[in-house]
């Protein structure tokens, strides 16, 4: 157990101080301008603009911890030398430089309504016709 107190405490707190920050910055990235004098003054708006937020920025460190992963084990596979365990740990997956955010994205909701909403009931499309 490490002392909290000491010196490895320090080390610890600013390592989750930085890490924080990058989460913040990447949440800045993601949203960058001010909210809409119309939105954010109730508490349940704000609430839902922080879950978006939250949502978006845990979507990116998800898929950025993929990535990683992706690397890692490729490298792996391939005999290429890959950093221990113990530097991998201390990588913190917040990298959003080559993500466009302000892009258009597009996504077959409609394959996946039954996994996204189960209680929906499926409508196929007929297909030619």
């Amino acid at each position: 157990m490490p002392n909290l107190n000491g010196n490895e405490g320090r080390v610890a707190g600013r390592g989750l101080l930085v890490r924080g920050e990058s989460v913040h910055q990447l949440q800045r990235a993601i949203h960058y301008g001010p909210i809409r004098a119309d939105r954010g003054r109730r508490r349940e708006e704000l609430a839902l603009i922080s879950g978006a937020l939250t949502l978006l920025t845990n979507a990116v460190v998800a898929y950025n911890t993929w990535k990683l992963n992706e690397v890692v084990e490729a490298r792996r596979k391939a005999g290429r030398a890959v950093p221990p365990d113990d530097i991998l740990a201390h990588i913190a997956p917040i990298a959003f430089g080559p993500i466009n955010f302000r892009g258009i994205y597009r996504f077959p909701l409609d394959r996946y309504v039954d996994r996204l909403v189960p209680s929906m009931p499926v409508v196929r499309k007929a297909i030619g016709g």
